[in-house]
């Protein structure tokens, strides 16, 4: 009976221990708030080059459309190009001198938006890397400060987009900035 009797009381006592314990423990965080979120690496990057151009009114400058699918297999790509037709008009959209170009290209304007549009002229597997779609050339209109910039949402398929094959998913998650154009 002493026996029972002192297992029971250890037991009472490990557990008021413990309670204890679990009571005046410092609050923390979780352990899995304090690792930090990795990096999320681009599926898909879109850009303008050059980043800035500068030119008297009247002149024209060139701008690449640029795409970067870190060579996934794509079907096409639309690049939504919004600008101030106070400053600039559009002059010409073209296809880049780039040799084995897989890509067919269409262009839409409307006033103050460019749509460039490049679908894949055949089926293949080919992975597309980092490349230009298109050559934009602006007339500059009149003095002053502009810029061009890329109508993105992201996760969504209005706006511009790269489009994966496997799946017709929009891969573009990321687009960088806005071109700067001074005009003297």
């Amino acid at each position: 009976m002493i026996i029972v009797i002192g297992v029971v009381l250890i037991l009472i006592l490990g557990v008021i221990v413990v309670v204890s314990a679990i009571r005046n423990r410092p609050p923390s965080d979780s352990p899995i708030a304090r690792i930090p979120t990795p990096m999320k690496e681009p599926r898909g990057e879109m850009w303008l080059d050059p980043a800035a151009n500068t030119a008297t009114s009247g002149e024209q400058i060139t701008v690449q459309v640029m795409i970067d699918a870190h060579n996934t297999e794509i079907n096409g790509s639309d690049a939504i190009i919004n600008y101030d037709p106070a400053y600039l008009e559009v002059i010409s959209v073209d296809e880049p001198n780039e040799p084995d170009r897989e890509f067919i290209l269409f262009d839409r304007q409307s006033d103050g938006q460019l749509q460039i549009t490049t679908v894949k002229s055949s089926a293949s597997n080919t992975a597309t890397p980092q490349m230009t779609i298109a050559v934009v050339t602006f007339s500059t209109l009149r003095p002053g400060t502009t810029t061009l910039g890329f109508e993105y949402r992201p996760g969504s398929t209005v706006g511009s987009t790269i489009v994966r094959a496997r799946d017709s998913e929009n891969i573009l998650d990321k687009v960088t900035g806005a071109t700067s154009i001074v005009i003297k």
